[in-house]
């Protein structure tokens, strides 16, 4: 019969009751620690974008993920932090039922407060993240934010003792990426010859792996094919410098160049803004971002898709905007790649077979898909050269002009025509073998 005494056990674990206390409350900081990583580096563009437009803590949020290296750093920082804490005390207690002659108990104790950390720490917290990620993001944006400020006097050092630990013991330490393009090219020829995918998915493929090598000043709509206006030039001009229907691009008033400054959609305009177009403009448009003429499409890509932009500025080596690429032009090259942009620049067929092995090329064609579609092999494009009336030029030596040809891997080819702004027709002839 029980005598109302308390067992010896018990009250040896009572007397470490603020020392268990210590351990839930890190268990709580580790599970905060933990859910804030899961829940903020999966968030996906779309969940970014609605929690910018979404009050202060999403902003706060987004604002934290703009240098993740830092946010990571700060996160696994302090997570450390508090794992090492959880097991000193945790130690410190086995150690005390140990003393007290306890072993058992202090196995107990242990091998519970492992489990605990795992599943109260990391596995709940991070399966609850995953599930809630924008609530989540919400929730721990301040005292993340706060954590992060905290830290920020170290962490220089911390970087710093990271890289020079790397060059101590992995001083050739690279990163290498899950497979290269050219085992994509690989399996696409394997398709090809088996025959397990249509053609049209087949091309579809080709031009995805094509976004890596061609390059921005290839896809861009060139400085003489579109228009920039200045805010008060639109209500005059409007008409005339729509870009594809869809856009327009501004002038930068401040400057004396003719330089881009912002675009316009007008898929978030509406006629009764024309009423008063200064503010409506300044209000509906974005400021253009600019990329490198020689960037790859797919960095272009990643670029606007990062800021959900619909157009970017292509500038030159010496910083001026010698075009502009909307993110249809990209869309058009995946679905649609041997037309290019030429197609859309002269608003017809550019590459037309006119007898057999004679073509009609013009002269905006891109080098590239036009050697693809002649079967011209690929190695034998010079890298500087980026369209057929650029070869022409480049073998002649001089501005082409009409009657002159030049030969070029079996094939003739004859200046037919030098249109207004430099534009050239061609005609292309396959020589006799």
């Amino acid at each position: 019969m029980w005598d109302g005494a308390m067992p010896e056990w018990f009250a040896n674990l009572l007397a470490f009751g603020p020392l268990f206390a210590a351990m839930v409350a890190l268990v709580a900081a580790s599970a905060f620690f933990s859910s804030s990583e899961t829940a903020l580096f999966s968030l996906s563009p779309e969940e970014l974008d609605h929690l910018r437009r979404g009050g202060g803590q999403g902003r706060l949020a987004t604002r934290l993920l703009e240098t993740p290296d830092r946010l990571l750093t700060a996160i696994l920082f302090w997570n450390l932090v508090v794992n090492l804490s959880y097991f000193a005390v945790s130690v410190v207690i086995c150690r005390g039922l140990i003393t007290a002659g306890l072993p058992l108990l202090a196995g107990m104790v242990g091998a519970g407060s492992v489990g605990g950390i795992i599943v109260f720490g990391e596995v709940l917290p991070k399966g609850l993240a995953v599930g809630f990620r924008v609530p989540f993001a919400r929730a721990v944006a301040f005292p993340l934010s706060a954590a992060v400020n905290v830290l920020t006097p170290i962490l220089p050092a911390l970087n710093a003792l990271s890289r020079a630990l790397q060059r101590a013991f992995w001083p050739n330490l690279k990163v290498e990426p899950e497979f290269e393009l050219v085992d994509l090219e690989r399996a696409i020829d394997e398709l090809r010859e088996r025959r397990e995918v249509a053609e049209h998915e087949r091309d579809l493929l080709q031009a995805v792996l094509d976004l890596a090598e061609v390059r921005a000043e290839e896809l861009m709509w060139p400085r003489g094919h579109f228009r920039m206006a200045t805010i008060a030039e639109l209500a005059n001009r409007w008409d005339e410098v729509v870009l594809q229907g869809r856009y327009v691009v501004l002038r930068d008033p401040a400057s004396a160049a003719d330089e881009a400054w912002r675009y316009l959609s007008l898929a978030d305009w509406s006629l009764g803004a024309r009423r008063d177009i200064a503010d409506a403009v300044l209000r509906l448009s974005r400021p253009m971002r600019f990329v490198p003429w020689c960037a790859p499409l797919s960095d272009v890509w990643q670029e606007m898709a990062a800021h959900r932009d619909h157009v970017v500025g292509v500038v030159s080596e010496y910083g001026d905007t010698v075009g502009v690429i909307t993110v249809e032009d990209l869309q058009d090259f995946l679905l649609d790649p041997e037309a290019g942009r030429a197609r859309r620049l002269v608003r017809a067929e550019p590459v037309r077979e006119v007898a057999p092995g004679v073509w009609e090329v013009d002269g905006v064609v891109s080098l590239r898909l036009l050697a693809r579609r002649l079967g011209i092999p690929a190695g034998s494009i010079p890298r500087d050269v980026v369209t057929a009336a650029g070869l022409v030029q480049d073998l002649l030596d001089e501005i082409p002009r009409p009657g002159e040809t030049a030969n070029w891997q079996g094939w003739t080819i004859e200046v037919v025509d030098v249109q207004p702004r430099n534009r050239v027709r061609l005609r292309w002839r396959r020589q006799q073998a």
